[in-house]
């Protein structure tokens, strides 16, 4: 996908349409021309945007504060396409981030879904030319909602909090706001930042889901300074042969970059045997 259209995307750029080009119509006359040409019928919301659902999906609908999983192809009227999710590949957004044409018409289908949206370049990109978008153009979406889920709206330290409150689970909270649990705090000497750490270790996710360990007695050596913050900060606190337990916010993890099976914005759980350090 084209970054920069994305980033467009999720910025929801909603500035006022310029049309650089002779044609004087209004967009509302662009689209209704486009739908009369194309023998296409569609429905108009009050902000402007037409849209014609093609499949309702269920009755349960996202709202804004939900992020959506989808499939979609934008165009132009002209019916060039600027992007297009490849194949049966799904992209996520929280709704509330979108342009407004996407957070008007995809709550009125379900899980499911599809549905086509016409819309005037003041609920997509404005006066913006993004990408091969040029300014003031009037687009077309055709979107496949798969899912939606409500956006977590707990700090990174409350869902941290909540874990161990649900699991009975104890842990120190150190200054960076790193929780932890020493499970066995190993040898006196403890590794400097500048050392290798020899580990097995076990990487997973609130909800359980294993994103990443070692396998059986194997180990994996890693320059600590070349690891994520908890990392650098948690391991310190052990000794060889010690093990402890990570709770690490996202901004000490991986922010907000998708990683792997690793969602953006997630807090990680890391489960660590320091094997040795050199």
């Amino acid at each position: 996908m084209k970054l920069q259209f994305l980033m467009a995307l999720l910025l929801g750029l909603s500035l006022m349409a310029c049309n650089k080009d002779t044609d004087d119509r209004t967009d509302e006359e662009k689209i209704l021309d486009y739908l009369a040409e194309n023998n296409i019928m569609a429905d108009r919301h009050e902000s402007g945007l037409y849209y014609t659902i093609e499949v309702p999906g269920s009755e349960e609908r996202p709202t804004v504060n939900d992020s959506v999983t989808v499939r979609y192809k934008g165009s132009l009227l002209n019916g060039d396409v600027f992007n297009e999710t490849p194949g049966t590949a799904t992209v996520t957004f929280p709704l509330t981030n979108l342009i407004p044409a996407w957070r008007i018409g995809v709550p009125l289908i379900g899980r499911g879904g599809k549905i086509t949206l016409y819309c005037p370049s003041n609920l997509a990109y404005g006066n913006q030319a993004v990408g091969s978008i040029p300014a003031g153009s009037v687009l077309i979406f055709e979107v496949e909602l798969v899912d939606f889920t409500p956006i977590d709206m707990r700090t990174d330290e409350e869902k941290i909090l909540d874990y161990l409150d649900e699991n009975d689970l104890s842990a120190d909270r150190h200054e960076s706001g790193l929780y932890y649990t020493i499970e066995e705090p190993g040898s006196e000497e403890r590794p400097m930042l500048s050392d290798s750490v020899t580990v097995r270790y076990k990487g997973m996710l609130l909800s359980g889901q294993v994103f990443d360990q070692t396998q059986g007695t194997n180990t994996v050596t890693f320059p600590l300074s070349n690891l994520i913050p908890a990392w650098r900060i948690g391991i310190p606190l052990i000794g060889r042969g010690g093990s402890i337990t990570l709770y690490s916010p996202s901004d000490l993890a991986y922010g907000n970059q998708a990683v792997g099976d690793i969602p953006p914005g997630s807090v990680l759980i890391f489960e660590v045997d320091l094997v040795d350090f050199n």
